[in-house]
């Protein structure tokens, strides 16, 4: 939670979970039933690799089935401890009805449908996102610890309030 408020640059955080892939499913469709219209949410993951990474979101989440500017979003690892920030906002987020959460053009974050029993997720980071330079890991591996992975863990939580540092 200290790293979350740190990227977000709040002193306080008060979070509320939209959805659980282990209760929810993890079917594109489930995913879109539970984020639809929400915005200023988290998407925290686990993958099979063990890697503890996820991506931040200011907008809205809608079916535009096109790209997105957000600039406050970020992709981010809790295993190492960094961030990535986007380095073109024209290309930050990506709705597609029939993709997850998606950050990037290329994509430098990209959940698949089923994600829990296939390995077609994957990063492709960096492209729209700089990335953080991780001694002794390739920069496709620093969020989920592998260019492809599976997810174990999925959950999305919106912010609720949040106190920024300045206050």
């Amino acid at each position: 939670m200290k790293l979350l408020k740190e990227w977000v640059g709040s002193k306080k955080l008060q979070l509320c979970k939209v959805y659980d892939v282990k209760e929810d499913g993890d079917s594109v469709e489930k995913i879109w039933d539970k984020v639809l219209g929400h915005k200023f949410c988290f998407v925290l993951m686990t993958s099979d690799k063990g890697n503890r990474f996820g991506g931040y979101r200011e907008a809205e989440f809608t079916k535009s089935n096109n790209y997105k500017k957000d600039p406050k979003a970020f992709l981010f690892s809790l295993t190492h401890g960094v961030v990535g920030r986007p380095k073109d906002l024209t290309y930050c987020l990506y709705d597609y009805n029939s993709y997850g959460p998606t950050w990037g053009n290329g994509h430098d974050l990209y959940i698949c449908n089923n994600s829990t029993t296939t390995n077609s997720s994957y990063s492709n980071f960096p492209t729209a996102y700089n990335a953080p330079e991780v001694k002794g890991v390739e920069s496709k591996s620093i969020l989920a610890g592998a260019y492809n992975f599976k997810i174990v863990e999925m959950e999305v939580f919106t912010v609720l309030n949040f106190l920024p540092k300045d206050r």
